[in-house]
């Protein structure tokens, strides 16, 4: 019997060449078990939790324009408090007191110009040109990075589907 084929690493590009990135598919396959062996992630308690997993990337993902929905962290502001570096993450409350993602299902993220810092619990879609870079601090490591990425509200457009075909 063949093996199934592989899914692909990314969906079909936009106009611009942004193409949708899953988080799973940042994470390479010998990854998956320390996964599956993570603590829980819990949203009370003001306890840090340390951080599993490695900084082991797919390598295929360097230099690709993606589009990633999840949360921001932020990191940085400017004089006017503005944001301009972040953590981009897979669920909300990450890196506050849950435990962090794995380094590969982190992206830091500086921005080129200031922006208004959106709300932590409000998913948004982070669109830029991934890059295999680690990333350590107080907080957490990041295995991916953004330079001069862009954020913008998180749209789905098969849900807004549902959701008018029930009105």
């Amino acid at each position: 019997m063949a093996a199934a084929p592989a899914a692909p690493l990314l969906g079909l590009p936009d106009e611009n060449g942004f193409a949708d990135l899953d988080w799973s598919r940042m994470v390479p396959p010998e990854d998956f078990k320390a996964l599956e062996d993570a603590p829980p992630v819990l949203h009370v308690g003001n306890q840090r939790m340390k951080q599993v997993g490695t900084l082991h990337t797919v390598a295929a993902l360097d230099g690709r324009k993606i589009r990633l929905p999840g949360y921001v962290v932020p990191l940085e502001t400017d004089d006017d408090g503005r944001m301009t570096e972040f953590f981009f993450v897979p669920f909300y409350g990450a890196c506050i007191h849950v435990p962090p993602p794995p380094p590969n299902m982190l992206v830091h993220v500086r921005l080129a110009k200031g922006i208004d810092t959106p709300s932590l619990y409000d998913p948004v879609t982070l669109k830029g040109v991934m890059h295999t870079q680690v990333t350590e601090n107080a907080m957490a490591a990041s295995a991916y990075a953004m330079d001069g990425a862009t954020i913008e509200p998180y749209r789905n457009d098969d849900e807004e589907r549902l959701r008018r075909a029930f009105e």
